[in-house]
């Protein structure tokens, strides 16, 4: 019982969450266990209809309905140590697409795996600073997963300069704090200087101390509604 206990109280977590074989499934990367590691999975293969995956002897994730393109699935609880990662992706037209491999995590910390294809299916792993922000700020990091796409800078509405400045393809910023008073809409420009807007996300009501990424996924060489180029806002606790 010993992985029901979090830094924010047994009973709170027991009712929001409870246990289960797989172990404690956390709604909030904060609620990570000493001695365990938290892991919090990305779909973002274009074109899957369905992702299913095991992290050492546990499921990848804890959701209900599909894990398609996209899509999140929050912080969930595993063993430190060197564990076996296997996916397997599926698409419309049938086709199934594997990945093995071994990842390490370390007991406390937070972690986002992000799964992606470039030719073949591939996986990204992240350590998360998840220490919440101050009041009246959120914490935010820009996710780049966009196929066939050149590097890319983002920037809040008409400021002069970018949030995140020359992020490439697989390449994941680190976190940054800003004023949830930020409403402007979220661009993306290529890094490469033009003032053209490639993407935009409107305009958010970001929430104080709350943590987000901001991510370009999807394919710029498919115009398919589960494959093309997008961006979106995940926040994590949800």
């Amino acid at each position: 019982m010993r992985a029901c206990f979090s830094f924010i109280g047994v009973f709170i977590l027991l009712l929001i969450t409870g246990c289960n074989k797989d172990g404690l499934s956390l709604n909030r990367p904060n609620d990570t266990p000493g001695n365990i590691a938290a892991v919090a999975t990305f779909n973002l293969i274009p074109g899957s209809t369905s992702v299913v995956g095991r992290l050492g002897a546990a499921s990848l994730y804890t959701l209900t309905g599909s894990f398609d393109f996209g899509r999140y699935a929050a912080y969930k609880n595993f063993l430190p140590g060197t564990n076996k990662l296997e996916v397997e992706s599926f698409f419309d037209n049938k086709e199934r697409k594997q990945l093995v491999q071994n990842i390490s995590l370390t007991a406390g910390r937070a972690y986002s795996l992000f799964l992606y294809e470039d030719k073949e299916v591939g996986s990204l792993l992240t350590e998360d600073n998840i220490i919440l922000p101050r009041e009246g700020y959120a914490k935010v990091r820009f996710v780049h997963m966009g196929k066939s796409l050149s590097p890319l800078s983002l920037y809040i509405g008409n400021e002069d300069k970018p949030l995140f400045a020359n992020i490439a393809f697989k390449g994941v910023s680190d976190f940054k704090e800003i004023s949830t008073h930020n409403t402007g809409p979220l661009e993306f420009k290529a890094a490469s200087g033009s003032n053209t807007v490639l993407l935009t996300i409107e305009p958010q009501n970001l929430i104080s101390r709350e943590i987000y990424s901001v991510l370009v996924i999807g394919d710029l060489e498919s115009n398919l509604p589960n494959e093309k180029l997008q961006a979106k806002i995940v926040i994590h606790s949800r």
